[in-house]
């Protein structure tokens, strides 16, 4: 690739005004910020469109140009950014709305589950204490819990 696509290397009788696309390190220049802040810019998918060949960056000077005189006013975006800003926030509010009821459901359900599994086992418990229910063998003091015994093909 030719090194004089962008305004520092620009063609013989073009100025960096004139060069069709800027490399970042021109567009830095120009805008009197950092290579970085832009490289945080496309990042976050924000700022002018670009191009990008492997790792050079290039910037099509109108484009660069057309961006920088729509935050030109406004506080730094325009009203559509404004609009889809306001979007995004509202989103983001439901989303979170969503993340806690789905919270305070999982927490719900084990509840339920806890409360269910130990009024299972105080009614198994009982009929333990009360005498064998069919099916359950008791401790013979072994310490080990009772166990289920499945019925055979009558029933018994």
């Amino acid at each position: 690739m030719d090194d004089n696509i962008n305004g520092t290397d620009a063609p013989k009788g073009t100025t960096a005004n004139e060069a069709a696309f800027w490399r970042e390190s021109t567009l830095a220049a120009r805008t009197d910020t950092s290579s970085h802040y832009w490289r945080a810019m496309r990042s976050r998918r924000e700022g002018p469109p670009y191009l990008k060949i492997g790792k050079l960056v290039l910037y099509k000077r109108t484009d660069v140009l057309a961006w920088i005189e729509s935050h030109r006013n406004g506080g730094g975006c325009s009203a559509a950014d404004g609009a889809a800003t306001a979007r995004i926030r509202e989103l983001e509010a439901e989303r979170d709305k969503l993340q806690d009821a789905l919270h305070d459901a999982e927490h719900n359900l084990e509840d339920r589950i806890e409360r269910g599994v130990t009024a299972k086992l105080d009614a198994l418990a009982n009929e333990v204490a009360e005498g064998s229910p069919k099916g359950v063998v008791p401790d013979n003091g072994t310490g080990l819990l009772p166990i289920y015994r499945p019925r055979d093909a009558e029933g018994r």
